[in-house]
């Protein structure tokens, strides 16, 4: 195992993740014991109170006993993950390697290492799995990307285990790892033992699958670029129709990626092959991006907030108007979310969908047929005069399809037949 460290580190100078749990701590000596430039960092992420102290002590102590230098970082992530509307774990792993890389720079360190396991590529295959993945995400997790190592990949977790018994390190327990609830850790606590009762080396021949989806994605996505590169016409991508399916996927997929879709799954590419066989001038949105077919193929539409109208992306916008929250998903059971909140039928969208404020001769379609104009809806709905030009409209093409936390609209509504969802979320500019 040392011997691999030291071939992967390669004499770089290191800025080593340690969380004092077993994995980081086993790193770290191996790193020591290399005798490369090391520093050592500890991110205390304000989650576990007393107990991520206690860790964050355990560390400092550590570190002081062999010598390490370390840097720590103490952050609020529960307030940041508030403020940006997303969930804990993954706010906390932005905000650990955005600390991690600042530190790496500002101590002009080469590399940062992280304890990451063969387990733990095990888990992210699975996790890949169940959320839904391309094949480059059976790639897992990659042992160098940019200035990121992890030298402990090829091992299991049993093997660092024992390389800690061996050596008689102290490590802490973070309890949060035995939380089912965490999908991560049900993986690792109920569905890995599992499959490990059926193959014992389920682990390793998760690794090789990894390994193996790895050098196929590399090449596959060698022949994307190239071919990437020969079909675009300035900013329009040509037709890729004629393509072999698997290649046509890595090359939109690739095509995807370069216009800004970085999360980009198979979803994604099946929504963009869709749109290659539609009409010239139709749109879909990825991402935060919107796309169209046109003469040429396929292109980003640049979308400009002019005249007052701002184009809705997937995520949060902010606009004058409010703070609108897009999300795609199936079709919700109670499509009852309370005023704030509009469900539309994904497929029934005319896009670009945008939100406007009123403008002279506006008519709605409210539930129930009929049009009507949207002065007397809001004279209806007892909407002050001096309030009605802030009152946002959601569109989709030129029609009106929710006044947002006011009424809904016929337009887009979820039907008998409708299997997509747009889900809408509005907040007042000042909430």
């Amino acid at each position: 195992m040392r011997e691999h460290v030291a071939e992967r580190v390669g004499g770089r100078s290191v800025l080593c993740a340690v969380s004092g749990g077993a994995d980081s701590v086993a790193l770290l000596h191996l790193l020591a014991a290399c005798g490369v430039p090391l520093v050592a960092a500890h991110v205390e992420h304000g989650i576990r109170g007393a107990r991520s102290r206690a860790d964050c002590a355990f560390v400092e102590a550590l570190c002081a006993k062999w010598g390490i230098p370390l840097t720590v970082g103490r952050l609020d992530v529960p307030a940041e993950a508030a403020a940006r509307r997303r969930g804990i774990e993954e706010t906390a792993r932005e905000m650990r390697y955005a600390f991690l890389e600042e530190r790496r720079a500002a101590l002009g360190l080469d590399v940062v290492a992280t304890a990451h396991h063969l387990n733990d590529q095990a888990e992210t295959l699975l996790l890949h799995l169940v959320r839904g993945t391309s094949p480059q995400g059976l790639a897992g997790i990659k042992e160098e990307s940019g200035t990121l190592i992890r030298p402990l990949l090829p091992f299991p977790r049993a093997a660092i285990e024992e390389y800690v018994r061996d050596h008689g390190l102290a490590y802490v327990e973070d309890e949060t790892n035995a939380d089912t609830r965490l999908t991560r850790n049900y993986i690792r606590h109920e569905i890995l033992p599992r499959m490990e009762a059926l193959n014992p080396r389920a682990v390793e021949a998760l690794g090789r699958l990894s390994g193996l989806a790895r050098a196929q994605n590399d090449f596959i996505m060698g022949e994307a670029r190239r071919v990437l590169q020969e079909r675009m016409r300035g900013d329009a991508l040509a037709d890729v129709s004629d393509l072999h399916p698997g290649l046509r996927g890595a090359v939109l997929h690739e095509y995807l990626s370069r216009q800004g879709v970085t999360d980009a799954d198979c979803g994604d590419v099946t929504r963009l092959e869709e749109l290659l066989c539609m009409g010239v001038g139709r749109r879909v949105s990825l991402g935060k991006e919107l796309f169209e077919r046109d003469t040429k193929g396929l292109r980003r539409v640049i979308m400009k907030q002019t005249d007052g109208l701002y184009p809705l992306k997937m995520g949060e916008n902010r606009t004058p108007l409010g703070r609108f929250d897009l999300e795609a998903g199936p079709v919700p059971d109670d499509l009852d979310l309370g005023r704030n909140a509009q469900v539309l039928d994904a497929d029934a969208v005319k896009e670009p969908l945008c939100v406007r404020s009123r403008r002279e001769g506006d008519r709605v379609r409210l539930l129930g047929g009929g049009t009507r104009k949207l002065s007397d809806v809001m004279t209806d709905k007892k909407v002050p005069r001096a309030l009605r030009d802030r009152v946002p409209l959601v569109t989709a093409g030129e029609e009106i399809v929710w006044i947002a936390g006011i009424a809904p609209c016929s337009p887009c509504r979820i039907g008998p037949g409708s299997t997509r969802a747009w889900i809408i979320k509005y907040r007042l500019p000042e909430e």
